[in-house]
């Protein structure tokens, strides 16, 4: 067990170090540096992001409480944010294995994690794309091409978060097996229950959208926009590239976010402003990412109250 998480924390290092890596030379090929950007406006992005969190990771919460797991709130968004590191590495298991993992000891089941982590980030997802859906069709009506594309990614992921339809799929995947009462507990899982919880994560995305849109004042390009329509657009671009870097299965998305921030914001920022601002918010949620996973772990682990 102590060489698999010797091994673990090993490869989600070797994860989080090409990505950043990767953006720092991206960056330095376009000869920017940190210290061109204002620090102020990237200390806004990195809590915007980190905020935007918190309604995925409560989704999560009540995922799991939906199932009947005994999950206590601060222990549980302690895993999530932990958990997003997991992402950098290859494939997308290792996020599950982190947030499991982290969950074990206060007696929740790997089943009921794995479940609700399929759940919750097919929902985040399928959130975010109704959202670039709904802020584009109202106020971007030109970028049809966008608006279709959005509405591709949003039938993708959203499709399997239907309550019927999900339960259908954790009894096809044999989950029930593994834990015969996971089909009495998806019952739990219906649209009445999720009305109020989109929302919550539709705010998330939202301080996403945020994030994003100070990044781009920190590196100083002014966008051609107004200051709700910019918000707006910064709100849409970001959930169509984290959905379709989700979509891409490269560790963290990458090149694949980047690339599809590149294309979006370039009409509205030009060329320079667009490549600094995507390469950016890659280094920013990284870094954010690292920090806040790094002091929660750390924290955890000198609570005299855990057991």
């Amino acid at each position: 067990m102590r060489t698999f998480k010797v091994g673990l924390l090993a490869l989600v290092a070797w994860g989080v170090h090409s990505t950043l890596w990767g953006a720092w030379q991206k960056l330095e090929n376009e000869h920017w540096k940190l210290s061109d950007l204002r620090p102020g406006w990237l200390a806004a992005a990195a809590a915007f992001y980190l905020l935007g969190q918190l309604g995925p990771g409560w989704f999560w919460y009540r995922t799991l409480r939906w199932l009947g797991q005994p999950a206590r709130p601060l222990d549980t968004l302690r895993a999530y944010y932990i958990g997003h590191v997991g992402k950098y590495a290859p494939g997308k298991a290792m996020v599950i294995v982190i947030r499991a993992g982290l969950l074990r000891g206060g007696g929740t089941t790997a089943t009921a994690a794995t479940v609700a982590v399929f759940f919750e980030t097919l929902t985040t997802m399928g959130v975010g794309a109704a959202m670039a859906v709904i802020l584009l069709a109202v106020r971007f009506t030109d970028d049809r091409w966008l608006i279709g594309a959005a509405v591709v990614l949003w039938a993708v992921v959203s499709a399997p978060t239907s309550p019927p339809v999900f339960r259908r799929l954790v009894k096809f995947t044999g989950a029930g097996k593994l834990d015969p009462e996971m089909a009495d507990r998806l019952t739990h899982l219906r649209y009445g229950s999720l009305v109020w919880c989109w929302f919550e994560i539709a705010a998330g995305w939202l301080l996403m959208g945020l994030s994003l849109w100070a990044t781009a004042r920190s590196a100083g390009f002014p966008a051609k926009l107004g200051l709700f329509d910019e918000i707006a657009f910064c709100t849409a671009a970001v959930a169509i590239a984290v959905v379709g870097g989700f979509l891409s299965f490269l560790p963290g998305g990458l090149a694949a976010r980047e690339a599809a921030l590149l294309e979006l914001l370039t009409p509205w920022y030009g060329a320079d402003g667009a490549l600094v601002a995507s390469i950016v918010s890659r280094l920013v949620w990284a870094v954010a990412e690292l920090a806040i996973a790094s002091l929660l772990y750390a924290s955890h682990e000198r609570s005299p109250l855990t057991p």
